[in-house]
């Protein structure tokens, strides 16, 4: 079954899908407003991710902001899952039902506009990464930041935060050093704080909207996320445990957050070899 099937029910084959990643909430009738992120979208339905269990066939709404601050609701029912190997995270197809003409006539406004200019404009992001990729030899679709740092970790569900070290952080993911022995598969919250070096070596004061190559260099904020122990690793002659961590559906400020640090990191890295060539 095709994306367009399973979220539209077979309607309208050839409406335009948008591809994002973007976060959303979602009202389910007697429940209460659950946060997902919104990874496709047409004028027939879309297709959310969401590391929770939702019932197929149960009626929800989706809020869109898009282009402005006035969010559009999109009424629509469960019609589809994709399990994401290896991971919590499922996909749910939605097939958008009983919405008035006028707000159809306006998410399809929003989905041209939006795909008219990601296609004028693409991220600068993504182009500052693949230059500088390119230019430091690296294959790597996400860079990985060579940083290490203290982060406040604790199990999930639990209270008490404890002391690790974070290291080889990327979008997607990072190491963690601790005492502690988990699992493959363990739930972790995370309080993270970005160390702000890169502002230093930036040179530039980390305040107000001061930028470099376009990279804001404003303070890094507190960041809550969750993570999912997905590889677990030990040395030896090293009393401590290491594991590979994979972030579980952060929020889009927590995404744009790591991007902008990483990609202060790459650029630093970039000078610090044309330094020494």
């Amino acid at each position: 079954m095709t994306d367009a099937q399973a979220a539209s029910g077979g309607t309208r084959s050839g409406s335009l899908w948008l591809t994002l990643d973007e976060r959303i909430n979602c009202h389910i009738p007697g429940h209460a407003a659950i946060s997902a992120t919104l990874a496709r979208i047409s004028e027939e339905g879309a297709w959310l991710r969401a590391a929770l269990e939702l019932k197929i066939s149960s009626f929800l709404t989706l809020e869109w902001k898009a282009l402005s601050d006035h969010a559009l609701r999109l009424p629509g029912q469960i019609v589809g899952r994709k399990q994401e190997p290896d991971s919590v995270v499922s996909y749910y197809g939605v097939r958008f039902q009983n919405l008035p003409a006028a707000d159809r006539d306006l998410l399809v406004g929003k989905i041209l506009e939006v795909d008219r200019q990601s296609k004028a404009r693409p991220e600068r992001e993504s182009t500052i990464a693949s230059r500088v990729a390119a230019q430091l030899n690296t294959k790597r679709a996400a860079f990985r930041a060579n940083v290490s740092f203290d982060t406040l970790y604790a199990r999930a569900g639990q209270k008490t935060k404890r002391l690790g070290k974070a290291s080889n952080l990327s979008t997607g993911g990072m190491r963690l050093e601790t005492i502690e022995h988990f699992d493959d598969g363990d739930m972790l919250d995370f309080m993270l704080t970005l160390p702000e070096e890169v502002l230093k070596q930036a040179k530039l004061a980390p305040s107000g909207d001061k930028t470099i190559h376009g990279v804001s260099v404003h303070p890094f904020d507190k960041m809550p996320l969750k993570g999912r122990v997905v590889k677990v690793l030990k040395e030896v002659s090293n009393p401590r445990w290491q594991y590979g961590i994979a972030f579980v559906d952060p929020t889009q400020h927590v995404v744009d957050e790591l991007r902008r640090y990483i990609h202060l990191s790459q650029l630093h890295e970039l000078t610090e070899r044309n330094r020494d060539a």
